[in-house]
């Protein structure tokens, strides 16, 4: 069972997702009953009762917001007995009254806490508060936890002591309230600690563009900002290209989205990073998005001579016009492929090479030019090696399999057999006079034919299995050697 929590207005952005389905149960938390946040009062503050007036504002401020209820009596828990009840106006006044209840070492454990995220971990506390503090983090901690500041958590590194603030609010009230200079010594501190423990790039690049972007508002427009931006656009590009080799390719449009903000297009890196926008845009179907990037793209590395890109950007418009204008001439497609090849080769460009060659592969897949859709494609795996551009490879992989498979069916598919062959084909229901037979074949020279889908009919499943024998194959290849594949192909039945 998968659990999800989120706020109403997720439901706001993507309608959809609140649409009735299988398997899938929507609740919604409304705010507590006055009855219900009565019984939490008096659950949280046994040491000290309300009086009915007093009940009544707390009721009233915190709206049945469990948060807000948690937090004002954790403040008066604090308050001597004859001190008069505080109840501030909103949360956010609320969380500050309670920081500003902390000790000066307190504070900065928490605040050093706080620009690591919502999950912190004790050493990495001990690390950025060394010379700010002479005190026992973890005995600090255990006494934040105590006053419902931070709990104890599950760390992401095995053997890490790790903590978790009470709240989200909690950590953006504690972050919000350090100085903005504190806050960028520490995000580079933390990234310095993050890189040296093998943190992936994008955990490193966030923080050195959070210190940034800090720096920037405080106006610290130098050369250290300037470097640090650029150090954090390497990171988050690198971040990107992570993810979109795993195919998340939303998370890895706002990683090079943030590098763009941190250096822009005329930057080598800033333009790099806006290619890598652009088909991570199109990978996750905001089109007009990636294209106005790409095109951003092809200008500005004509103006700065950076002919490989602009080459690259120019095929990757190409390719994702091939998957979007049905009004495009796939030999117009073709004709610009095979134009930039000679001059991809020339600059010894692989991964403009890949592209290429991969548009080259569609736009004879599209014609039904099997045989050579399979040429391209094995010559696309070939550059995506060389560019170690793994998600392609395997792209152009499976479109040999893709080709291989469609090629075969065109050549020689059995769609017409005996029914004498078949003793079950009575029983077939009425009206239904094609059946469709998944079977599994091993592409190395002779088949292996399994059937994987049952027609539920003895007969046809054997009759699907030798047919798909006694065809032959072509079988895919990697540069000239032959490899194993395996493909799906559908057997057809007309019944005459």
């Amino acid at each position: 069972m998968l659990v999800c929590i989120s706020r109403p207005e997720l439901v706001d952005e993507r309608p959809s997702w609140s649409a009735p389905r299988d398997n899938v149960r929507f609740v919604s938390v409304a705010p507590l009953a006055d009855d219900e946040s009565t019984e939490l009062v008096t659950h949280l503050l046994s040491s000290r009762g309300l009086e009915s007036a007093e009940l009544t504002r707390v009721l009233d401020a915190a709206d049945g917001n469990p948060l807000f209820l948690e937090q004002l009596l954790a403040l008066n828990a604090e308050l001597d007995a004859d001190e008069p009840l505080l109840v501030p106006p909103t949360i956010t006044a609320l969380l500050a009254a309670r920081l500003d209840q902390l000790g000066d070492t307190e504070r900065r454990v928490l605040e050093a806490a706080a620009v690591e995220g919502r999950m912190f971990e004790r050493a990495h506390v001990e690390l950025l508060v060394d010379g700010e503090a002479e005190a026992d983090v973890g005995a600090v901690l255990v006494a934040l936890a105590q006053r419902q500041f931070v709990r104890p958590a599950r760390g992401r590194r095995f053997g890490a002591e790790a903590f978790a603030f009470a709240h989200g609010l909690v950590r953006d009230a504690t972050y919000a309230s350090m100085p903005k200079e504190r806050r960028a010594r520490m995000h580079v501190e933390l990234a310095g600690i993050r890189a040296g423990e093998g943190a992936h790039d994008e955990i490193v690049g966030l923080h050195l563009a959070d210190a940034a972007r800090l720096r920037q508002e405080l106006g610290y427009l130098d050369d250290e900002t300037n470097e640090l931006g650029g150090r954090a656009a390497r990171h988050l590009r690198s971040g990107g290209e992570r993810a979109l080799a795993m195919g998340d390719d939303g998370a890895a449009a706002k990683l090079f989205e943030r590098a763009v903000e941190l250096v822009g297009v005329d930057d080598p890196d800033g333009r790099m990073a806006q290619f890598q926008l652009g088909r991570a845009l199109a990978g996750s179907g905001r089109l007009e998005r990636a294209e106005s990037s790409l095109q951003e793209v092809v200008s500005s590395a004509r103006a700065s001579g950076d002919r490989a890109l602009e080459l690259r950007a120019d095929l990757a418009l190409s390719n994702l016009q091939a998957q979007t204008d049905a009004t495009i001439s796939m030999a117009e497609l073709r004709d610009r492929a095979e134009a930039t090849l000679q001059e991809l080769q020339e600059l010894e460009d692989e991964s403009g090479l890949t592209l290429a060659w991969w548009l080259l592969h569609w736009t004879d897949f599209r014609a039904a030019r099997y045989s050579r859709s399979i040429d391209a494609a094995e010559r696309t795996v070939e550059h995506a090696v060389r560019a170690r551009e793994r998600r392609e490879e395997l792209r152009a992989l499976g479109a040999i399999a893709m080709s291989a498979a469609v090629h075969v069916s065109a050549a020689g598919p059995v769609t017409r057999i005996d029914p004498s062959l078949l003793a079950s084909a009575v029983r077939l229901p009425a009206g239904l006079d094609t059946r469709p037979v998944t079977v599994v074949v091993l592409l190395a020279g002779n088949p292996v034919a399994l059937v994987q889908e049952t027609a539920g009919h003895s007969d046809l499943d054997q009759a699907a299995a030798e047919a798909v024998r006694r065809w032959r194959f072509e079988p895919a290849r990697r540069g000239n050697d032959p490899v194993a594949m395996w493909v799906l192909l559908p057997v057809e039945f007309r019944l005459k």
